[in-house]
């Protein structure tokens, strides 16, 4: 029988201890750090070569699953920050946004005329409004996650541009017939919201482009809600109320065309758009297009009437105008649209000389009608010269008191002392051909004493004339128009 195996002795294994201490400390680095050649040489003795295969091969695969999955508890490295002196992105609807509210205006009432108060000497006004607008508050920002840079801001606001805008007083001449139109008119231009200065003046509200002062944007100042109110008196609320004023009466003759209705139409283009500071290009967030017709009937014992409601809704296009004169502030193209001669004969002349170069650049049948008005009125010019102290040290100044036009000189001598007055007349086509004047045209009034004079310039259309001359030692005063 076969004698039994003798288990291991414990000498043995004390034996097989000392090699694995001994890898252990040669290599002295973790499993997952390459061993390097200096190591594996020494592992190699005192492990041999399988044993070193097999260390090498498992701290590759290591590594690999290091590169491929770092450990969950490693922070990811930051990301760079924005460079300071980059650019912001494009301006686009992915950078700015409606946050709620409209953004868009809403109209109430109708166009409403009424009587306006006159004092001692005043020419009786109608005033004629539009519907009211307002427009509710909106919250404006940033997209979430947008980072605009370090001193980069948005204005966000409202804006409107006047498309165009035609109103016209209707007068009725009091011989009957076709009703005088008196016409303003407005192309496109931007429009904005303005207030009364103390010394008299009017000024917009805000400064730029925006109807009211914009809200800003940035990275320390994600929302914000810009101002939809002019906080004007009497309705402080409202963002806008189109509106004009007009005298009840064509001139001042006593039986002058009387105010009978109105007619026209105005158009508006309104948004709520953004741009960065510092540049011009806006993007828009709302455009809402809305019109005023201007069409009323006034009472002729209250000068009172009503008209219709404004109309509005969502525009394909922003605002065409936002730079440039402000609608409100401007003039505009003012004429009379006399549809006949009769018609025109119905007003006073100097309304006539008033409309001669407007006429001719708006309404050619119109001038027509002017000038053969004024042909068939002629009136007198009259220029009265008050002596208040001589040129001459004893007795009376001879003088002459000249009307110089394009077409011809009227004069006429006197001879005056101190405190006596004369008057020169003469003919209007005397001076003039009315077809012919321009806003250049003028009537040039000279006192002439011995060899000395004073030419005195009178512009178109000729407005009463006062004006105080000198010609040597002498002082004289100068007062007198166009017969109305």
């Amino acid at each position: 029988m076969e004698p039994a195996r003798e288990p291991q002795t414990t000498k043995q294994a004390a034996a097989a201890e000392p090699r694995s201490s001994a890898i252990k400390n040669v290599l002295e680095i973790p499993s997952t750090v390459s061993p390097t050649m200096r190591s594996v040489l020494r592992l190699q003795r005192v492990a041999g070569n399988a044993a070193t295969r097999r260390f090498i091969q498992r701290t590759s695969e290591n590594q690999s699953r290091l590169r491929r999955a770092p450990d969950a508890g490693t922070p990811a490295p930051p990301a760079p920050a924005p460079d300071a002196g980059a650019p912001p992105p494009p301006l686009s609807l992915d950078i700015v946004q409606v946050i709620s509210g409209p953004g868009t205006p809403s109209l109430s009432g109708r166009v409403t005329a009424s009587a306006l108060p006159a004092g001692p000497g005043e020419t009786q006004k109608v005033r004629l409004d539009g519907p009211e607008v307002r427009v509710p508050d909106t919250e404006v920002g940033l997209v979430e996650g947008v980072t605009l840079g370090n001193g980069v801001s948005i204005q966000v606001g409202y804006t409107q541009s006047v498309v165009s805008s035609e109103r016209i007083a209707l007068y009725q001449p009091a011989g009957g017939g076709s009703a005088i139109e008196v016409h303003t008119e407005l192309r496109a231009a931007r429009d904005a919201a303005v207030g009364d200065e103390p010394t008299g003046g009017r000024h917009a509200l805000s400064s730029d482009v925006f109807y009211l002062p914009p809200g800003t944007l940035s990275d320390v100042h994600k929302q914000d809600t810009p101002r939809t109110k002019m906080q004007l008196q009497p309705n402080p609320d409202l963002f806008d109320r189109p509106g004009f004023a007009v005298p009840s009466v064509l001139g001042t003759l006593p039986d002058a065309p009387r105010l009978v209705g109105f007619k026209g139409s105005d158009r508006y283009i309104h948004g709520l758009q953004a741009r960065y500071v510092g540049n011009t290009s806006l993007v828009t967030l709302t455009a809402t297009h809305w019109e005023v017709d201007w069409t009323t009937t006034l009472d002729p014992t209250s000068l009172a009437g009503s008209g219709a409601e404004g109309t509005l809704g969502p525009s394909a296009v922003p605002p065409p105008k936002t730079d440039g004169e402000i609608a409100a502030l401007s003039a505009g193209n003012n004429w009379i649209r006399f549809p006949d001669v009769a018609g025109a004969m119905n007003v006073s002349t100097r309304v006539l000389l008033a409309n001669l170069g407007p006429a001719r650049a708006n309404d050619p049948a119109s001038f027509n009608n002017t000038v053969e008005a004024l042909r068939a009125k002629n009136p007198n010019v009259g220029v009265k010269i008050l002596v208040k102290s001589t040129d001459s040290l004893f007795g009376a100044d001879k003088l002459t008191l000249e009307l110089n036009g394009p077409n011809g000189k009227h004069a006429e001598p006197f001879k005056l002392n101190d405190s006596q007055e004369d008057t020169a007349i003469c003919k209007l086509l005397d001076l003039l051909d009315v077809a012919a004047v321009d806003a250049a045209t003028t009537i040039s009034v000279s006192v002439v004493v011995g060899r000395r004079r004073s030419d005195n310039t009178w512009l178109l259309p000729f407005p009463y004339l006062r004006q105080d001359v000198g010609v040597g030692g002498g002082k004289y005063s100068l007062s007198g128009g166009v017969q109305p």
